[in-house]
């Protein structure tokens, strides 16, 4: 005697239904995946930042018993061949051999700063610079921000560039909580700032 079982598929509905639940928790998960990225990329932006101050603290360190001057941004903005006004002429200044300033140095051993790389100082959305020629800002994800007179030299402070610079200069004093304004340009956009 032969014993048939009926196999029984899925229904439409139900195959629909377990779409749905599917899409539902999907939908839940999407943003705590799309934080974590967001703070991955701003870890891996700070520690680009902290590439840029030990590269112009090397230099520095290589620098002071030759009575060189150093590098750091107060003490470049005083050199007069320097014409640093913004980030974009500061980091094209300490990738440069230091006579042609306003083109950067594709071999590193010719740079005033050797460790320096185009590549510490872009992130997502931040095109690489690649040959000589000056920086632009399009290569550029930091911005150098000038924090007082009494801050010392050595306190590189280096902010992304989705950050307004004016509204940093204009703060009225320590409790003033409006003066970090995000401007929606990249990196981050409105989401977050790195310094």
């Amino acid at each position: 005697m032969a014993i048939r079982m009926k196999i029984r598929g899925f229904t439409l509905v139900e195959m629909l239904v377990v779409i749905a639940i599917i899409a539902i928790l999907a939908a839940a998960l999407f943003p705590a995946i799309s934080s974590a990225m967001d703070s991955a990329r701003a870890t891996a932006m700070k520690n680009k930042g902290r590439g840029i101050w030990t590269a112009i603290y090397s230099a520095n360190a290589e620098r002071e018993p030759l009575n060189m001057p150093p590098l750091w941004p107060v003490d470049v903005k005083r050199e007069p061949d320097a014409n640093v006004s913004d980030s974009k002429t500061f980091f094209t200044y300490l990738m440069s051999d230091g006579e042609t300033v306003n083109s950067v140095q594709v071999s590193g051993d010719s740079r005033l700063v050797p460790d320096l790389s185009s590549d510490l100082l872009v992130a997502p959305g931040v095109t690489l610079k690649v040959g000589e020629g000056a920086l632009e800002d399009k290569n550029i994800a930091w911005r150098v921000a000038e924090v007082d007179e009494a801050t010392p030299s050595t306190f590189v402070f280096l902010i992304s560039k989705n950050v307004d610079g004016t509204e940093l200069s204009t703060a009225a004093d320590t409790t003033d909580r409006t003066r970090v304004k995000l401007t929606g340009n990249k990196p981050f956009g409105k989401k977050r700032a790195v310094w």
